[in-house]
Formats: C-alpha cells, structure tokens, sequence
C-alpha cells in the first residue's frame, strides 16, 4: 500500500482496502468496465415484455411502493386514477410534454430503464439532478415488476433471466444506492427523493431513505440520517453485543459533552457558574462569595447587567462622544491582535480527537446555559428587550462586554501561591480579579482532559467489539429501507456491508467528479443496474498528488474514461439556469447547448448596464507561500465594492455569490468583506462551487502576469465550471491580455465578450457598451437615461455611494425633515428610513430639545432646573 505524504491518509483508507476486497468472479459489469464492450444488455432483473406504470411523473404525485407489511398492495397511488402502462422495450413511450422533459432528456430517461450500464453527461444547467431524481422514481414505483435474481438464475455474463427467477412475496431490501460525491449535492438527491415518496415516509419505525454521514445541514434530511435511526433500531435489533453498544454510547455522550465544554470555553464568551468552578475553590476563597454565591460571583466580576449600566452612567457623567467610545472598541480589538490568545485546547489535541473518535453520532448537544453565563446572548437581550435604547447606550455596552470577553481569552493567570495568599477576595483590583478567575479556569480545563483521557480510555477497552456490533446494526438498518444515500467516501467505508445487503440498483451523481477508485468499491457485486450521471467537461477528479494525476491518469474519471472508449452515452441538450448571453460563453465547449425559454425571460440586473461584463485591468497578483496560493488584492477590494453597490440595488445577499479561482483569493475577500452588510453573502472557492448556482456571480480569475502564466485556468473544466454558474448576471475581473497571451481557450471567450450589443432600441440616448473594458458601465435606476458613471477601480463606486447617482434625494419625510441621502434605489418611499437631524421642538420654557428627530414620539425636555 502506498501513501501520498501530502495528503491525509485517513481519508483514502478505506477506498484502499475496498479496492484490496475486490474478487474476480464477482466483480460486476465487467464487460463494460474492463473488457469496454458497446453493446449495453438490459437489466436482468426485468422481463423483454416488462410493462412500467409512469403514473407518478405523468401526474407528478408520490409513488406507490411495495409495502410487506400490507400484503404487497401498493400504497400512494389512488385506485381511481388512469394507468399510463409503457412497454419498456417498444417505441409506445410517452412524449416529451406528457414526461414534462426535452428530447434529450427523455432519451436518456428511456435508455435509463431499459439498459443495465448508463452514461448520462448534463452540461450546466441541463437538469441533471431533475433528471435523476424521475429515473429514481419511475424504477422504484415500479418495483413489483422486478424479478427475484437467486444465486444460480443469472449468469454474471448471461443477460437472460432462467426459470429460476421468479417475481418475490417481498424483494429484499435496499433496493437502490444513491451515492454522490458530496453532502450537499447528496441532501439535494436525498430531500428530492423524499418529496416522491410515499406521503408515510415511514414504513414501520424505518424510513424508506436513509442517509449516512455526519454533516448534513438540511433539518428535513436530518432526521432521516443513520445517527438518529441507530437510536431506534438497537430496541428492535437483537444482538448479542448490544450491551456493548449501550456501554460505549454511555462513554461518547461524556466524551462529546467534554469536549464541546472545552470548544465552547475557547471560542464563546463565557463565564463559569460558580458552581462549576466551585471544585477548584479553597474553601476560604467560597466562603467569601456570601450566602447567594452564585450571585455574588457575578458580582466580584462585576459581569451583571447592573454592573454594566453602572459604567453606562458613568460614561454619560464623563459626557463622553459616540467617536471616543467608538475609537476605545478599536483598540481593544487592536489589543486582541498583539496579545497571545489563552488555549484551552491546544490544535493537535483538537485534530486527535476529531480524527480518531467520531462523536457525532450521539444525541447530545451542549446547553451553554448549563455551564456559565454567555455574554453575547446576555448582551442581544438587552438590545432586544430595549429597542429605544440610544446609540451611545448600545456603544457602552458592548464596550462593557467586550472588556470582560477579552478578560476570558487573553491575560496571565495568578500563581498558585498567589491565589493561596489572598485573604480577602473583595479588596482586590479588577484586574487581580480576573487573573485569579483565569487561575481557576485553568484548573478546571486539566479536571476535564483528565475526564477525556479516561472517558476515552474506556472506549478503546471496547472499541472492537463496538465497531462490530455497530456494522452489523447499520446492516439491519439497511435492510430495513427502500434507498441508501451515501457520499462516495462513505460508499468505500461501507463497501464491506453494502455487498452484503447487495443494492439492486446504484445511482452516482456527480459521477464525472469522482475518481474511479470511489466508483469502483460503491458497486456491490449484487447491483444490476448501474447509473452514471455527470458532465467529464466540468471539474474532474483531484488527487492529493498532481504528480499521479499526470503520470498515472487519476484524474481521469471513470465517467471520462468510458466516453472516450466509445461506450454509448446520452448528452443532455437544453440548459435552463444561464440568459441567453452568458451560456454563449461556454457553447462552444459541447457539440450542442440550446437555451430553453425561461432564460429568455430573465429581468436586466439593475444599476448596471450590462447583464454580462468582463472587467479587465493590469493590476498584479501574488503568491503567499504559507498558503501556495495566489491572490490579487486590487481584484478582491473591486468585488467588494460592486457587491455592496448591487445590495443597494435591492438585491439579497443570498442572491449574489462571489467565486474566487484560487483559495489565497478566497480568503483575501473574505477578510476585505468581514462587515455584517456582507452577511449572507457566498464567498467561495471555484472547486468547492461546481454543482451550484445563484442569480449573480462575481468572479475573480486573480492571475495577471506579463508571462501569460495562468495554471489551471487554461483548462476547459475550470473554464466551463466558471462561467456556468451564474443565471441572471455575471461579472468578471481579470487581466484579459494574461489570459490571452498563450490559451486558446480565453482568446475564443474574449472575443465573444468583445462583439458589440446590437442597438435595436429606439432609445438612441442610452449608450451601447460590448461586454468587457476597463471600466464597469453603471446607471441611475432613478434617472435611467442620465449617462451614469464608469466604474474602473474600486474608489469610483464612492461617487455612487448611496448606489444611485450624485443627485440629492430630497424626499420629504412625515417630520418635515429632507432625507439625507444622495439618490438611491433601496426604500423609495423611505418606509425604513430614519431621520437623523436634531430635532427642532423647544419645550414651554424655551430649551431647544438635545434628541435627534423622533416624530410620533412625545418630546419630554431632560435639562434640569431648580425650583425656586
């Protein structure tokens, strides 16, 4: 066995050792995999003269499926509804408006049922999911049409079902294997998949669906995913070492509680109960906190909210400005900087336990409440409860809770002989306060490692017996469901267990993405019917080590490799995500892209002139060597600043995305655009995004070099993936003539951006712009047909700064008050707008009112006076 020295071998292992699994004689489809035969066979789990109900897609409803417990009726489908019956192996099958598909898409559909080994390619947009997700639901509403296959009724190589095959009381479950190659394209397959099930999700106490992994962020998926489902089956499953199973569940729950005590303690701003530290307490140093200790803890540390408003008073006496508030909470976070962070936990400790003892599994998840008082959720309560409170009240306050979060991660602790000769807790500085608090929080952390060590310690007495009790209850589990949804990683993991449940049928999404090695190991010897859906011309497989993928093709797909054998495949034709004009960019990689009339209907993006724009300029990239990667600072700082000016256009942060094409890039935006108008706002790195797809996409293409060096953007896939993923608007930022100087690939792009828009509006007074210059046309939505200005580098949006034009707004508020604005597009009728000029009210005995405009609220005067 080799291993890459750069890449974590974790990760490969068990792909490894599946592959070292694999026989011979029972190495499935052969004949295409290894021989590259061109004749594809029909499934051998169905008849010549095989008849499928597509009544679930013609009427678009749940499907009927094979219930045992009620005696094989189907459940889902109403009796009254008419039978739409397809032969599979004749030319009755329905056409494209009644399948609600293309023709491309119907082909592919058909020859999905009908042959044992499918290759199915979808260019962006093409509706590759939608597509997989109707094969799955027309094969498993029709699973009472299957054949029961015994060991001696096919022939691996024989096509043709014997007498021995036989239609089932109850076909054996799983019946399909969704794999794909990640969580989120997996929970996109997975919630599709539920959507057509039976309304009853639930056969029994099993779902029909069940999906293994740990990171699924979708809640609807979640309760369907193996951690949970493992909880309910060790009641129903009996196994002998099920005891073990209970023992070192008993140790993970306290291991997990342990450890995200600790994570919590590193990263969020808590303060220990006193109850909680009360262990690492001289009984003296306890005694002092008084009889309601808990309160008084609070106190001395003076965290309270009393304790916080009192400083608020006091900053209102000093007459301090909004400014010298604001400039203290800038220091502080300078301060945070330079000094060194208190760890609780150090990163090797932290990577040892998250590699080597998956916890996820275990339902527990820490109550923060239950250990101390967090100061950011006592500090948004206040904000919350008090919604009229001042600007500079919210300032002082968050200065109060970010003194004493700095307090918990940064500073030295007392000695132990120090703590040991403070008599009188209440004498001492705040400053002393603290050190002595850091003292006990530390000795509270090394009561906790040492209940890790142990709690791990018991674990790995029983860590064998575990693992085999807990495979052969996953076993059961599969055996109990319709569908197992897995990534590919977890596919290699299980491959042991899935050849022993054996999938009738196994969907790969993402199929071009995945090294062969993954597909390979997913496939039981059982399967009989193998879908490949993918596009081998967006991203490929990427191992660790460029050096195998050179030398040894590893980063050729299976999906790649049976195409280029000739092996019959279906191409998807009809692309629905991109407009017209951005799809233009990336059709001349396939042999046939059409656009479907949705694209047609997109709305023009708003403030810019162009839907489409490739901003060029000279400005030069660098290469950080602690991160192996390049970045361009001139490219990031410009996206930040057209992002902020399309949220003021009214667009949501989720509705715009910025792709970064190396990782040092992604990062450089990241910390450009750390303020919270950006929250929501995907930034991301080009790999990690294939798949996706938003409204609009900034991209940055970061190389600019006099050489023309511009790695792995002069491939194809890169390219394609990059230009794909954007459906109403695309603008790029890039040094065109780097791009050009040496790939042929830019130049035939550049030059479709460089044609002229046809000028078919009788308007003649709005200027016509080709899609790429050194400057970014931008518009007025409020004066469309003034000229607008031309936004070259990052300070010219300043001149638009409200994101309209230099005019004044001049709205009329209901105060009276004229709005402060320049011209802008977000809340015209000024519905959230609020005034912020002085308010000119004057009380009976003349004082002028000190509060900015509040109209609709009373006007008390505050100044004091004297009573004669």
């Amino acid at each position: 066995m080799i291993e890459a020295t750069s890449a974590y071998f974790e990760a490969y292992k068990h792909v490894l050792k599946a592959l070292q699994r694999i026989k011979e004689d029972t190495f499935p489809f052969q004949r295409y995999l290894v021989h590259c035969e061109k004749d594809v066979s029909m499934p051998s789990y169905i008849l010549k003269d095989c008849v499928y109900d597509l009544r679930p897609l013609i009427k678009n409803s749940r499907i009927g499926i094979e219930n045992v417990q009620r005696g094989n009726r189907r459940i889902g489908i109403p009796k009254q509804t008419p039978t739409t019956d397809v032969r599979l192996f004749q030319e009755d099958w329905p056409s494209t408006s009644v399948l609600k598909m293309d023709e491309s898409q119907r082909k592919a559909f058909i020859s999905a049922l009908t042959k044992e080994f499918v290759l199915i390619q979808g260019p962006p947009g093409t509706g590759k999911t939608y597509l997989g997700l109707q094969i799955a639901k027309a094969l498993l509403h029709n699973s009472s049409k299957w054949l029961q296959m015994d060991s001696t009724g096919v022939d691996e190589e024989d096509t043709k079902p014997t007498r021995n095959s036989r239609r089932p009381e109850a076909l054996p479950k799983p019946y399909m294997l969704v794999v794909c190659y990640t969580n989120h394209a997996l929970d996109q397959f997975v919630e599709g998949i539920v959507d057509f099930m039976p309304e009853n999700l639930f056969d029994g106490r099993f779902p029909r669906v069940v999906r293994f992994g740990t990171r699924c962020k979708n809640p609807k998926i979640e309760e369907l995913s193996i951690k949970n489902l493992r909880r309910k089956a060790r009641y129903e499953f009996n196994n002998p070492r099920a005891g073990v199973i209970e023992k070192a569940t008993a140790a993970k729950r306290k291991i997990k509680e342990i450890r995200e005590t600790i994570e919590a303690l590193q990263s969020r701003n808590i303060v220990l109960w006193f109850n909680i530290l009360k262990s690492v307490l001289s009984e003296n140093h306890s005694n002092q906190f008084g009889d309601n200790k808990s309160y008084g803890w609070l106190q001395w540390l003076q965290v309270l909210e009393q304790s916080w408003y009192k400083e608020v008073n006091k900053h209102y006496q000093n007459q301090q400005t909004d400014k010298e508030i604001k400039d203290q909470l800038i220091a502080m976070e300078t301060e945070h900087k330079e000094e060194e962070l208190i760890t609780v936990i150090s990163e090797s400790e932290h990577a040892f336990n998250e590699r080597y003892l998956e916890v996820d599994d275990v339902g527990f998840s820490l109550n923060t409440d239950t250990i101390g008082l967090d100061l950011d959720m006592q500090y948004e309560n206040q904000l919350k409860r008090t919604d009229k409170l001042e600007e500079k009240c919210r300032l002082i306050l968050r200065l109060e809770k970010e003194k004493a979060a700095k307090e918990l991660h940064y500073g030295e602790n007392m000695s132990e002989d120090q703590v040991i000769d403070v008599k009188n807790i209440w004498i001492l500085s705040m400053e002393d306060r603290w050190k002595m608090y850091r003292y006990w929080l530390m000795q509270y952390i090394k009561i906790l490692h040492e209940q890790l060590r142990t709690s791990e310690q018991e674990f790995n007495e029983i860590f064998d017996d575990y693992m085999r009790a807990s495979k052969e209850l996953d076993e059961f589990i599969m055996q109990q469901t319709t569908v197992i949804a897995m990534t590919t990683t977890n596919a290699a993991r299980y491959s042991e267990s899935l050849h022993k449940v054996g999938p009738l049928i196994t969907i790969i999404e993402e199929a071009a993405e995945v090294p062969e090695a993954h597909i390979i190991t997913a496939i039981s010897p059982r399967c009989k019917h193998l879908i490949l859906i993918g596009d081998h011309k967006q991203l490929e497989p990427k191992p660790a080590v460029y050096e195998l993928a050179t030398r040894f093709n590893l980063s050729v797909s299976l999906f790649e490799r049976m195409v280029k054998n000739e092996l019959s495949y279906h191409c998807l034709q009809r692309q629905h995500r991109m407009r017209p004009e951005i799809s233009e960019l990336v059709r001349h990689i396939y042999d046939v892209l059409y656009d479907n009339e949705n694209v047609y209907e997109y709305p023009p993006i708003k403030g810019v002139r162009k839907s489409l724009f490739f901003i060029t300029h000279n400005k030069q990239e660098a290469f950080k060597d602690e991160g192996r990667s390049f970045s361009n600072e001139y490219e990031a700082e410009y996206l930040r600043e057209l992002c902020l000016y399309l949220l003021k256009q009214g667009y949501k942060p989720s509705d715009i995305t910025i792709i970064a094409a190396y990782t040092g890039q992604m990062f450089c935006i990241k910390e450009k655009c750390l303020d919270r108008k950006f929250e929501g706002v995907n930034i991301c790195v080009l790999d990690n995004y294939q798949g996706e797809e938003n409204e609009i996409i900034l991209l940055s293409l970061v190389r600019s070099n006099t050489k023309g060096d511009i790695g792995f953007l002069n491939r194809e896939n890169r390219i394609c993936v990059a230009l794909s993923r954007a459906k109403q608007g695309l603008f790029i930022i890039g040094n065109s003539s780097t791009l050009t100087m040496k790939s042929q690939h830019w130049q035939t792009i550049i030059k479709k951006l460089q044609i002229e828009e046809e000028n078919n509006d009788e308007n003649d007074t709005v200027p016509k712009y080709p899609s790429i210059g050194k400057a970014l046309p931008l518009y007025c939505q409020n004066h469309p047909s003034h000229e607008g200005i031309l936004a070259e580098s990052p300070s010219d949006f300043k001149k638009v700064k409200d994101g309209g034009c230099n005019l004044p707004c001049e709205f009329r508020l209901s105060c009276g008050h004229a709005c402060r604005y320049d011209c802008h597009p977000f809340d015209r009728e000024h519905e959230a707008y609020k005034c912020k000029k002085q308010c000119s009210q004057t009380c009976e005995d003349g004082h002028k009112c000190r509060k900015r405009c509040h109209f609709g609220d009373l006007c008390y005067c505050s100044v004091v006076m004297t009573r004669n």
